[in-house]
This record gives C-alpha cells, structure tokens and sequence, in this order.
C-alpha cells in the first residue's frame, strides 16, 4: 500500500498534468491566429488539436513519470512494480511514437510537379534525423546512459534552432524538443536507478 503523503502528492499531480494539457494545447492552436497568425477552419482546428494531443500528451507523462519517481525517492520510499514499469518502458514506447509522429512531416515532399526520385530522395533526406533517433534508441535499449546523452542532444538542439522562428518556434519546442529532452531525462533515471528498477519490475 502507497502512503498518504505519496497518494495525495500523486493526485496533486494529475490535476496539475491536465490543466497545463489543456492549456498548453489550447495556448498551441488557437495562440498563433489571435496574435495575428494565419487563421483556419474550424476542421483544421481540430485536426491541429489532434496532432499536437499527442506530443503533447507524451511531453506531460512522462513529466508526471520522473516527478513521481523523484518523489519517491525523495522520500525513501522504494519503487512499486508499476511506476518500475513505467520507468522502464515510457522512454522507449514514447521515443517510437514521437519518431513516428515527426515521420509524417516527411511525408510533404510527395506533392505534383517532381519526379518519383526526386520525391524519394527529398523523403530521404527529411527521414535522415528519424532513422539516426530510431539507430539512437536501439542502442539505448539496453545502455540507457546512450539515449540520456544523444537524446537531450537533440532536444538541446531541436529547441535552440526553433527558439529563432518566435512564437511557432515555441510550439516545436513543447511537441518535440521538449520530449526529447524527457526521453532523455527518463533514460537517464533508468540508468542511475537501473537496479532499483530491476528489481522493482518484476515484484507483484
């Protein structure tokens, strides 16, 4: 059984998790055209909501995942199977659905007017960073220190380059660069806590 302290810290948690979800998604599609960006359908609007849900989504989990892990150990209190799981398999699982995610952008080169290679060889250039992230997380699956370095490396990147484009630069850090940089601060747990983790993993 969790102790008070640590069900009411996780509460607390959750609530503040979905407020800063609903706002951050609110303040990423509707922000831009009130500050006098270009404006969209109500259609696009939702499908915008749709595609920034899940990086977004993936950015505050894995927040709430490392806070409540830091807070246990703040508080001496051990790891339970579940948040061990957790742990183990939110930097690899979310590492392959924001690979995926940032997949699609690729796939704007296939438009009228040039030519199958032409439209393969600029979707090979656009995947180049997705496959060397893919190469990256391979290795990380089983020396965790790999994914906290190369992967804070670009959220590093990703957010410095984007913080010069303004306010759209601002939403690419939330859904990528951020993400990144937790997939990274995840892997990095895993790796100071890896026989903690192990352990825990498999206690019912």
């Amino acid at each position: 059984m969790e102790s008070t302290n640590i069900l009411k810290f996780k509460r607390g948690l959750v609530m503040v998790l979905v407020v800063l979800f609903v706002s951050s998604l609110a303040g990423i599609v509707i922000g831009p055209p009130m500050l006098g960006g270009e404006e969209f359908e109500t259609w696009e609007l939702i499908l915008n909501s749709l595609l920034m849900a899940m990086p977004l989504g993936i950015l505050l989990a894995l927040i709430g995942i490392l806070t409540m892990a830091m807070y246990r150990h703040q508080q001496h209190e051990k790891f339970n199977s579940r948040l061990a799981k957790w742990l183990y398999w939110s930097p690899r699982i979310c590492c392959i659905v924001l690979v995926a995610f940032m997949s699609l952008f690729a796939l704007d080169v296939f438009e009228e007017g040039y030519s199958l290679g032409e439209m393969l060889f600029a979707f090979l250039m656009h995947m180049l960073p997705m496959i060397a992230l893919a190469i990256v997380l391979v290795i990380a699956w089983r020396w965790e220190w790999v994914g906290a370095v190369f992967f804070g490396l670009a959220g590093v990147m990703i957010s410095v380059l984007t913080l010069r484009s303004g306010i759209p630069g601002v939403a690419t850090i939330l859904v990528i660069g951020a993400p990144l940089l937790m997939i990274a601060s995840l892997f990095g747990a895993n790796a100071r806590w890896k026989h903690e983790i192990s352990i825990a993993r498999y206690i019912n």
